[in-house]
């Protein structure tokens, strides 16, 4: 008889840390907050803004990834999850805040990335982002997960 083994996530030290501090960054934000997420990736962060009573929306380029969540709906009320590519994300709208945690290394065009960013920001909106620093700390892990870059402060202060 087979065994139907469920796939545990068990997060690592690393990302409680970071979570804990996006989370403190974002604690105070309005509740009429509109909101964009840029890389969705398993949702944990995107549960807090819900928990916040934030609402908006959030993409992911992942077609598994938007799955899993949409599958997850009721966790998410309030927020739209959808396919897409900042690259390529045209919409109207115009965010009070976009959210932007450990993606920007993962796009070949981070300079377009961030331009198209900057445009769905309203006057006075937030961009609250993480990226990995120190090219000097470039591993075999970076590439494996699909890193094109590093930053230090001062080109990611220059792109912005």
């Amino acid at each position: 008889m087979k065994e139907n083994k469920k796939e545990i996530w068990v997060p690592t030290p690393t990302f409680l840390y970071r979570n804990y501090i996006y989370r403190k960054l974002v604690k105070g934000l309005p509740k009429r907050t509109v909101f964009l997420e840029v890389g969705t990736g398993n949702g944990e962060f995107l549960k807090y803004l819900v928990s916040l009573g934030l609402t908006g929306e959030s993409i992911d380029f992942s077609e598994s990834v938007i799955s899993h969540l949409n599958f997850q709906k009721e966790k998410f009320d309030g927020v739209v999850i959808k396919k897409g590519d900042i690259l390529k994300y045209r919409t109207d709208k115009k965010y009070d805040a976009v959210f932007c945690f450990e993606v920007l290394e993962h796009i070949k065009e981070d300079n377009l990335a961030i331009r198209n960013i900057s445009q769905l920001l309203k006057p006075n909106g937030k961009l609250f982002f993480s990226v990995p620093a120190h090219q000097s700390q470039w591993s075999v892990i970076d590439k494996t997960k699909g890193h094109f870059r590093r930053y230090e402060r001062e080109e990611i202060i220059r792109k912005l």
